[in-house]
């Protein structure tokens, strides 16, 4: 059997890192609504703003960056399932340093939103008796 979900956005303010953040709130809405999935996907937003990494860019920051990365991450599986770069002119180098803090970002977010995931099951539980 196979089912479809859609999901809406309403994005009510912006200040950058949209897509990373619309992202990251899909997978918790499914996950708090108890959505059976193969894997999860996290996103992550970096950028390079004169040879120094960020991560989550504002939209200033997004304005003086020089590249930004937005990867997702398909944690299980340790694959990537989506990513966008953007950059007027960097090394491989560069690249692949923004590249590897953008996965190391990702697990960090993904073991922040488990613990969410935990605290809001343990409520419920909590609550329910």
């Amino acid at each position: 059997m196979h089912s479809t979900i859609k999901v809406m956005i309403v994005i009510l303010q912006s200040d950058g890192g949209v897509k990373s953040a619309v992202l990251n709130a899909v997978t918790l809405a499914l996950l708090d609504a108890g959505i059976e999935m193969n894997d999860i996907m996290i996103s992550c937003q970096v950028g390079m703003v004169n040879s120094n990494v960020y991560f989550d860019l504002t939209k200033n920051e997004e304005n003086l960056s020089n590249a930004r990365l937005t990867v997702s991450l398909l944690v299980n599986r340790n694959k990537i399932s989506f990513m966008e770069f953007e950059s007027s002119k960097v090394s491989k180098q560069d690249f692949e340093h923004l590249l590897r803090a953008g996965n190391k970002g990702c697990l960090t977010i993904y073991s922040q939103l488990l613990e969410t995931i935990r605290k809001s099951f343990i409520r419920r539980l909590l609550c329910s008796r």
